[in-house]
């Protein structure tokens, strides 16, 4: 479901491309996982409150068996330098193999019963698998019709109601060739920040030269 007009963020009504067929490169998507987030964070710290800071993180595997890649921002709060938001940027190879799935659907469960806000946001139009429906199994929450979607952009937290822990999504389907989403990222149950995707994602690509 798209919730953006409830965060009032205007629309600037730039298309996300399709950065891993034909009509693309590989060399596009490696640039873009690695300078989008910081397209993010210098957005975010020009708009966060100024007790919290966004970071940056890129995870690059190594070893005989390569472990999948991932960009991430966080934001932290500045005075104990605690996590208080995650977002996290899929990569092909965070979807390719069940035990990279699992790695990427447990640590992101872990964040949110730690009362992390995490948002994944998945371009990958060459994998199939929702990272977002495996994480909301996982959780024992129900699927949505977005958690079927090849590609996809959803925030989401946990909250406690009474004795029960229960997770609130806000989310939205992609698709190439159309607009990007704006959605929140909670810093607390009642204080949110808008991710403008449209806005850092056109910055990175501007950025990279990628058209």
């Amino acid at each position: 479901m798209d919730r953006n007009s409830t965060l009032g963020v205007e629309d600037s009504a730039m298309p996300l491309r399709d950065h891993f067929h034909p009509n693309s490169t590989l060399l596009n998507w490696e640039g873009l996982h690695a300078f989008w987030p910081s397209a993010i964070v210098a957005r975010w710290n020009s708009i966060l409150p100024p007790e919290f800071v966004a970071r940056p993180r890129l995870h690059v595997g190594a070893g005989m068996e390569p472990e999948p890649s991932k960009s991430e921002v966080n934001i932290y709060t500045q005075d104990e330098f605690r996590l208080v938001a995650a977002i996290e940027l899929v990569s092909p190879s965070n979807k390719d193999r069940r035990e990279n799935r699992r790695t990427f659907v447990n640590n992101g469960g872990a964040l949110l019963k730690k009362d992390v806000s995490v948002m994944i946001v998945d371009p990958v139009t060459s994998r199939t698998a929702n990272l977002y429906g495996e994480l909301q199994d996982e959780l024992d929450a129900p699927r949505t019709a977005v958690s079927r979607c090849a590609i996809y952009a959803a925030t989401c937290r946990g909250r406690r109601s009474g004795s029960r822990w229960i997770l609130e999504s806000w989310e939205h389907e992609l698709a190439v060739g159309s607009d990007l989403p704006t959605l929140p990222v909670w810093l607390s149950l009642d204080q949110m920040v808008p991710l403008e995707l449209e806005l850092t994602y056109e910055e990175a690509c501007r950025a990279l030269r990628i058209r």
